[in-house]
């Protein structure tokens, strides 16, 4: 062999490990440009619940509560659009930028959980799963609250995750500040922090780290104090407003939600359903081994997975209290109302995710983006 030919064969695995790294940054870039176009720009007009919101935010702020009262909605959203409102006006594409914001600005908290959660590939498959949820996507183009919904569930599961690796009072003190933010953004989040509170609960009784979650349990009901200046406006809204017109939710109304998460009643979507309910069982029970062959496997092996089996308790729990709530009252039910506990869902399957060997991760993947 030549010298040069010599020199070339040494340094061709160089170049293409350089021009492999030039590719994977331009998809991280092209994919990355795609989710927050994704998120920032509909061609379409106002629907009737994102014209009302316009309408409520436009109002001086002093007038916001007796308006809100008429509605059944806490404030913290409108408020906020009011102020967007002041500095770029009530266009369609402003008045929705602000819900992409809310929902870019949840991903990098989505990859802080769930590396916390459990590891950093957990918190890639996390953001991964949010960032192409169908669900996500769209109601980070409505001018509606649920974006923001996803954003504060994303702060109080980091608060709360930080907080019970060290307990300090500066750790501690986000978690109700947090949680009453919820409160002040949409009613749902009242099943979504009574299943959390039961949860933290389960684990105060005993046990080394009891006394860890006795605090975050208390810090949590500290909350219900930050919402107390609102909680007669809450009771007359209880009262006067609501869906009576609407029907209650069926008995199948869980399953069906997990569908919209998914992307609905489309074929994706149907597709996608299953995957994501395939991952929840993976994310409790999936154990990755070896075998003989030294090849990757996934086997279904009780007991649950602790974390996981948290997350199943707060968003199963927080479902069936909100559809058990709304069957009771004889009240409405939308698949958007569920935005309080679709984090909790994606964390699962991500914790499923990362159970599986890298091929068939790989796989899988790229079945749900391109899907």
């Amino acid at each position: 062999m030549s010298e040069q030919a010599s020199r070339s064969a040494r340094t061709f695995p160089y170049r293409s490990s350089a021009t492999g790294k030039v590719i994977i940054a331009g998809v991280l870039l092209a994919g990355l440009t795609a989710v927050v176009a994704a998120r920032c720009y509909v061609n379409s007009a106002l629907w009737l619940d994102e014209s009302l919101s316009v309408s409520i935010a436009r109002l001086p702020l002093s007038q916001l509560p007796t308006a809100l009262r008429l509605d059944g909605s806490p404030p913290l959203y409108y408020f906020l659009l009011h102020l967007w409102i002041e500095l770029f006006g009530t266009g369609n594409q402003p008045v929705r930028l602000l819900s992409g914001l809310f929902s870019i600005l949840a991903l990098p908290l989505m990859f802080a959980v769930g590396s916390r959660l459990r590891d950093r590939a957990t918190g890639w498959c996390a953001v991964l799963l949010l960032a192409v949820s169908p669900f996500a996507v769209h109601y980070a183009t409505e001018t509606r609250m649920y974006s923001l919904v996803v954003l504060e569930v994303l702060l109080l599961g980091l608060a709360l995750l930080r907080a019970r690796e060290r307990p300090s009072r500066l750790r501690l003190a986000p978690i109700p500040i947090v949680a009453a933010l919820l409160l002040y953004t949409h009613y749902w989040s009242l099943f979504l922090l009574t299943a959390l509170g039961v949860v933290l609960l389960s684990q105060a009784v005993r046990g080394p780290s009891a006394p860890t979650y006795r605090r975050l349990t208390v810090a949590l009901a500290l909350s219900g104090g930050l919402f107390a200046p609102w909680l007669s406006s809450f009771l007359e809204q209880l009262r006067h407003t609501g869906t009576p017109w609407a029907r209650p939710p069926a008995a199948d109304a869980f399953l069906l939600t997990v569908r919209e998460w998914a992307g609905g009643s489309t074929a994706a979507g149907e597709l996608l359903s299953v995957v994501l309910s395939g991952l929840f069982v993976l994310g409790l029970l999936g154990r990755r081994t070896v075998d003989a062959d030294g090849r990757g496997a996934v086997l279904l092996r009780l007991p649950v997975h602790r974390p996981a089996l948290g997350l199943l308790g707060i968003g199963l729990g927080g479902l069936v209290l909100g559809l058990g709530a709304a069957m009771l009252g004889h009240s409405g039910y939308a698949y958007r109302y569920s935005s309080v506990l679709l984090i909790p869902a994606l964390l699962l399957a991500a914790l499923g995710m990362t159970s599986l060997p890298a091929r068939a991760r790989a796989v899988l993947i790229a079945v749900v983006v391109l899907t």
